[in-house]
């Protein structure tokens, strides 16, 4: 009997371990089959299948090429309950038949495990907020992408964003190119369409072709000293996305015309310098009115009139002036904590509601 159990322990053993090697079922079957039409929502339209919402919680997407026999030409895989969109927190890889040529309105919004999308090479079209809160790694498009809607990559954030440099993107009267408003990409690469160009790269920062109007500003640039240069005009909405580490240094020479008030989000670290002739200056002056004198993140100066001394060195003129190396490290450290109590005012009205003011 003690044998016999010792052989069942072993076999179990074996067992468990060989059940372990083997892949998740739902990466075998992503790979061989579409996903079942089970899971989606859809309506027809003109013969052709428009894919609302995914009801599946699978971590791999395979969209069907073709439902009822009719091929499948536009996909939105958000969930909406009660009005409100639902967070997807499994999907990890959405996989797009070749007849889909467009990307909705949220098409992808609060998917929060997201990381990539295949078949992006045949979309036409993209539109508002459609990788919204996306921890996308790179979005590839084509020569394909003929347009790009109001607010289309609002909320996008990825590691490599490339598209065609003749695409048409939406713009409101003088608003242009609002399709990249809220786009944070830690780099963007252009490949050469078959039409005029509308976009150009210049020094890793994204313009209109014709440079006159800054439109993207990639995260990786962060750190460096960014030279606008003297063809540019206009500095558009949301130019500078979001950084958690680091600061935007920016040189906006005379040409500059005009500053949208929403370049660069309230509260970011950034160094100005500014041409006395240039609407950068009356931005920076706008900015630092509304975060006061002493907001440390936020300067500017005044090209060929002030003298630039980096934060780092008055930081450190700052902190020699209230300790010495006569100190010990414990009295070092209450000289430090006595400062900060006496000179620094904590926050509370930001810090009371759900969400922090940009401004906070």
């Amino acid at each position: 009997m003690t044998r016999f159990l010792m052989r069942a322990t072993v076999l179990v053993s074996l067992l468990f371990a060989l059940i372990l090697c083997l892949p998740p079922a739902e990466n075998a079957m992503a790979e061989d089959t579409p996903t079942p039409v089970s899971d989606f929502r859809y309506t027809i339209q003109n013969d052709e299948i428009y894919i609302q919402s995914y009801l599946g919680t699978a971590a791999y997407v395979n969209v069907p090429q073709f439902i009822e026999g009719k091929p499948v030409v536009s996909v939105s895989l958000s969930y909406y309950l009660n009005g409100s969109i639902v967070y997807n927190r499994s999907v990890k890889k959405v996989v797009l038949p070749e007849t889909v040529r467009e990307l909705p309105a949220r098409a992808f919004t609060a998917f929060l495990a997201l990381q990539e999308i295949e078949g992006l090479e045949n979309i036409h079209s993209v539109e508002e907020c459609f990788v919204s809160q996306c921890p996308i790694n790179t979005l590839r498009f084509s020569d394909n992408l003929e347009y790009i809607g109001y607010d289309a990559f609002n909320g996008a954030m990825v590691n490599k964003l490339v598209i065609p440099d003749d695409v048409v993107v939406y713009a409101y009267e003088d608003n242009e190119m609002q399709g990249f408003q809220g786009l944070t990409a830690q780099e963007i690469e252009l490949i050469r369409g078959s039409s005029p160009q509308t976009l150009c790269m210049h020094e890793g920062l994204l313009y209109t072709a014709d440079l006159r109007s800054l439109i993207n500003v990639p995260t990786n640039k962060a750190n460096e000293r960014i030279v606008i240069p003297s063809s540019t005009e206009r500095i558009l909405r949301w130019s500078f996305p979001t950084i958690v580490n680091g600061r935007y240094e920016i040189e906006i020479p005379a040409s500059v015309t005009f500053v949208h008030p929403d370049s660069l989000k309230i509260g970011m670290r950034a160094v100005v310098f500014v041409h006395p002739q240039s609407a950068g200056l009356d931005y920076a002056q706008n900015v630092l009115a509304q975060v006061g004198e002493t907001y440390i993140p936020f300067e500017y100066y005044i090209i060929g009139q002030d003298e630039y001394v980096p934060y780092e060195d008055r930081l450190a003129e700052l902190v020699d002036s209230i300790v010495d190396e006569s100190m010990s490290d414990y009295a070092k450290a209450l000289a430090l904590h006595d400062w900060i109590i006496a000179n620094i005012i904590y926050d509370y009205d930001s810090s009371s509601g759900y969400y922090t003011p940009e401004d906070s």
